[in-house]
């Protein structure tokens, strides 16, 4: 059965419409035969290696729950919740011209954070795929570090901090920090509310809000010990997370080499 994983039998459909195995081309295939004791040696690496995502994936889901109930018991501990401009000026990104794809403002050097860069990351580090040139910073304009990022626009609510100076557009909102939060905390407390402001955005064709609706939001701020103690803490769990998805991410090569050495 491993064996039969690496034989790309997906390749040997033929002809158009419905995709089906061609029998004569898979009557044709050749498989290495090894020793039985090879082959039992083959199935337990590669169980081995199966297990081992198994228990990564666990490993991951149990880090999550104990982040959500860290940021929770923030949430339950405190007495007062502040208003979001308390603590933080709230900024619009900015790319005024339209259309938005005209080559004539992109490969520079200033990143150009997307939606999409922000979702994708799950409140990680982000990582930019577009850049402006000067005539693109024109019409946008550059963020400075560190700040947190908010998606406000068909994806709603997700959340990063950005570290580096970057440019992005209006869909995306910017926090930034005033004296009495950590921004690596505001991140994390703003993961909560992502499921209000979803429940808040007006209903239209593709959701959004405003910063008005954002100003809404209040969260807790504890002293500067306890926020940093929560972000301690939840960038452990989240290392831990990042090993068990290099298990899972690599499980796939590793049987690879396992048959590549006994083959």
């Amino acid at each position: 059965m491993k064996i039969l994983k690496l034989l790309k039998l997906d390749e040997l459909s033929g002809g158009s419409g419905v995709p089906g195995l061609n029998r004569n081309d898979a009557y044709q295939l050749r498989i290495p035969l090894p020793p039985l004791e090879v082959q039992q040696q083959i199935v337990n690496e590669c169980e081995a290696s199966e297990q081992a995502v198994i228990k990564a994936k666990e490993a991951i889901q149990q880090a999550k729950n104990e982040i959500e109930e860290r940021i929770n018991s923030i949430y339950k501990d405190s007495k007062e919740l502040v208003g979001l401009s308390k603590v933080s000026d709230i900024k619009r990104g900015r790319f005024s011209h339209r259309p938005r794809n005209y080559p004539r403002f992109y490969d520079g050097i200033y990143p150009f954070i997307q939606t999409g860069d922000i979702v994708r990351v799950n409140g990680n580090k982000i990582e930019y795929t577009q850049t402006l040139n000067e005539d693109g910073l024109q019409v946008s304009k550059l963020f400075q570090p560190s700040i947190v990022l908010v998606t406000i626009a068909a994806n709603i609510g997700d959340t990063a901090v950005l570290d580096y100076p970057a440019c992005f557009p209006d869909s995306v909102v910017a926090l930034i920090s005033n004296n009495d939060i950590n921004v690596y905390f505001l991140e994390l407390i703003m993961r909560k509310q992502k499921q209000y402001l979803n429940d808040v955005a007006p209903k239209m064709a593709q959701k959004n809000i405003n910063i008005e609706i954002l100003k809404s939001v209040k969260i807790p701020v504890p002293p500067l010990s306890v926020q940093e103690k929560l972000v301690s803490e939840v960038d452990k769990l989240e290392q831990e997370i990042t090993k068990d998805q290099n298990i899972i991410d690599e499980s796939h090569n590793l049987k690879q080499k396992v048959m590549k050495r006994y083959l």
